[in-house]
């Protein structure tokens, strides 16, 4: 009986691992097809965006010079050069990826020619793949034509400013002359911008095509294994799930009970030490009694700091509006207790007057911060700050708060976020501080980043969305 059992037992656990297995591997395979037919369509889309600024640049270029040509006011001049260094960055960039040259120079010369800087990845990416592939070929023709034209319009430019400067183009009939050159280049690069446009569109409805074609089939075969299986997979999660509930309600019912079964006797003995500092006692005694205040007082920041972290973790966000600076000045002032704090000088720079934020939240990041920045101050200097900037910038949210404090060690930077990472003396803190502060961020779609020198400070950028 036992036998029979565990074979079919191990029947199912083979058929699950099997289906397992299979949606997988599907998985794997359409998210990969997938992943590179976007990054395809993306770059096809910025060729497409950088062909109609290439467009622009030379027909203006066209315009400006038609315009010197007839008037021979030199502020046409330089608006030329401005347009046609478009299609000219364009070129360049093409011609130094044919080369395999510098991928900072393509950079440089696509950004001139007015490329978004976050689809020139893209764009290096297609042409360094897929520039022996026909359709590609078919492009880059296209696109050396055009070039040869703006080569041509631009020798055009040179004799026009030349002759016009040596009072040479007098007459209308030398004008009409030029201007009839340069409308034909005109419509010679108009008819090849359209082509190469049609060609790029056309390849991006066919990867999309093909891509449609793809995804139906692995997503037909991913819904019939997963049909085997589901059964299976709901009863273990919804059993998982009960015994989640039940160990998370333990978890806070644990924290809760926990912190303020410590912080009551710790308030009692703060105020018995300090009762007994006044007393005409040795002093040896003083010290003693003073170790105890400082243990106590780690001890309860550390409870606060598991308050913090388990009320993130349960409570959802609550958005409200309220004024950042005085919250910031009053983190300020609530830790001017701690060691040296009131040597410190506090530089703000608060451009905000009103911010829409959960408020806990908020404090909960800068006072963990500013914490962070008075424990590792660098009491060798004489100048020392801890600066906090509060500003909107490209739609987000930027809190920065800087010092001049001891800094982190290079092989400690990717560590600092980790819950219980201490890196310098552990009496300073718990470790939780920046942890919280990620996990926080974390809840708000925020992110934090670290710039510090070891022994010449650090500086926190921390970005969240702007709720306004």
């Amino acid at each position: 009986m036992n036998s029979s059992v565990m074979m079919k037992f191990n029947v199912i656990k083979g058929k699950l691992i099997l289906f397992m297995i299979l949606i997988l591997t599907a998985s794997v395979t359409i998210l990969t097809i997938n992943y590179y037919s976007l990054k395809i369509n993306a770059s096809i889309r910025a060729y497409i965006n950088g062909e109609s600024l290439y467009a622009k640049g030379q027909k203006d270029a066209t315009y400006y010079l038609s315009k010197y040509l007839y008037f021979s006011d030199s502020s046409y001049i330089s608006q030329y050069q401005k347009a046609i260094s478009i299609p000219v960055g364009d070129k360049m960039a093409r011609v130094i990826l044919e080369n395999d040259g510098d991928e900072q120079l393509v950079r440089k010369y696509f950004i001139q020619g007015n490329n978004h800087p976050e689809d020139i990845d893209n764009m290096i990416w297609l042409f360094k793949n897929f520039n022996e592939v026909g359709f590609f070929q078919e492009i880059l023709k296209i696109w050396i034509e055009a070039d040869s034209n703006i080569e041509e319009l631009s020798g055009l430019a040179d004799d026009i400013f030349s002759q016009t400067e040596g009072g040479k183009l007098a007459n209308k009939d030398e004008k009409k002359f030029y201007q009839g050159k340069l409308s034909s280049l005109n419509t010679e690069l108009s008819s090849e911008q359209y082509k190469f446009s049609a060609t790029l569109a056309e390849v991006g409805r066919k990867v999309e095509k093909y891509l449609l074609y793809f995804n139906f089939i692995v997503i037909i075969i991913i819904l019939f294994s997963t049909l085997v299986v589901i059964y299976f997979i709901l009863k273990r999660l919804d059993n998982q799930n009960r015994k989640l509930k039940i160990i998370n309600h333990e978890l806070d019912k644990f924290v809760y009970s926990t912190s303020h079964d410590l912080r009551a006797p710790i308030s009692s003995l703060k105020g018995l030490v300090y009762l007994a500092c006044r007393e005409k006692d040795p002093e040896n005694l003083k010290t003693y009694f003073k170790l105890m205040t400082e243990s106590l007082e780690r001890q309860d920041n550390f409870i606060s700091e598991i308050i913090d972290l388990s009320r993130n973790k349960r409570i959802e966000v609550s958005l409200s509006v309220f004024k950042p600076g005085p919250l910031i000045d009053q983190v300020i002032e609530n830790h001017q207790f701690m060691q040296n704090a009131k040597k410190i000088s506090f530089k703000k720079k608060i451009e905000i007057s009103q911010l829409k934020m959960d408020k806990s939240r908020f404090m909960i990041i800068v006072n963990n911060l500013v914490s962070n920045a008075i424990k590792y101050h660098d009491s060798r200097k004489l100048n020392k700050f801890i600066r906090i900037e509060l500003k909107r910038q490209e739609g987000k949210i930027h809190l920065e708060i800087s010092d001049n404090g001891i800094g982190i060690k290079p092989e400690h930077k990717e560590k600092i976020f980790e819950m219980f990472f201490v890196t310098q003396n552990k009496s300073k803190g718990s470790g939780l501080g920046l942890y919280i502060v990620s996990d926080v961020l974390g809840k708000i779609g925020g992110i934090v980043k670290l710039e510090s020198e070891w022994e010449k400070g650090s500086k926190f950028i921390i970005q969240w969305p702007d709720f306004e």
